[in-house]
């Protein structure tokens, strides 16, 4: 480490003791510790996905979601992925698209109801 960051460091962990912290500092050379806190596992956080990736792109493009107009409704059937899950990803797909606040969602017995209300 160079010695302006040496001396950098050492004002830092000066600072923090006198303010009574607990710290870890991770230099790349050396792990820093003060108190009792712990470094956590540096794993990656892994999800389990319950539907392959791109399921709900491939399902709202094949809609047609992508051209709907202001004023256009497009009805979304749930099928086995459930009520929440389409409402969920449809609001998420919608935003990314078009932006917050330019469409509703609702759902139905069986659906789940877009309507684009207004442009980007």
């Amino acid at each position: 480490m160079q010695a302006i960051k040496q001396e950098a460091l050492k004002r830092a962990i000066t600072y923090l003791d006198s303010l009574g912290f607990d710290y870890i500092i991770r230099t790349g050379e050396e792990d820093i510790v003060k108190g009792s806190l712990q470094i956590a596992d540096d794993k990656p956080k892994t999800r389990k996905h319950h539907f392959a990736r791109g399921t709900f792109k491939a399902l709202y493009e094949s809609l047609g979601i992508p051209n709907m107009k202001v004023g256009d409704v497009m009805s979304i059937p749930v099928g086995t992925y459930g009520k929440i899950k389409i409402q969920s990803t449809i609001s998420s797909y919608a935003a990314n698209l078009w932006g917050k606040g330019t469409y509703i969602t609702t759902t139905s017995k069986d659906s789940v109801e877009i309507m684009r209300v207004k442009e980007r």
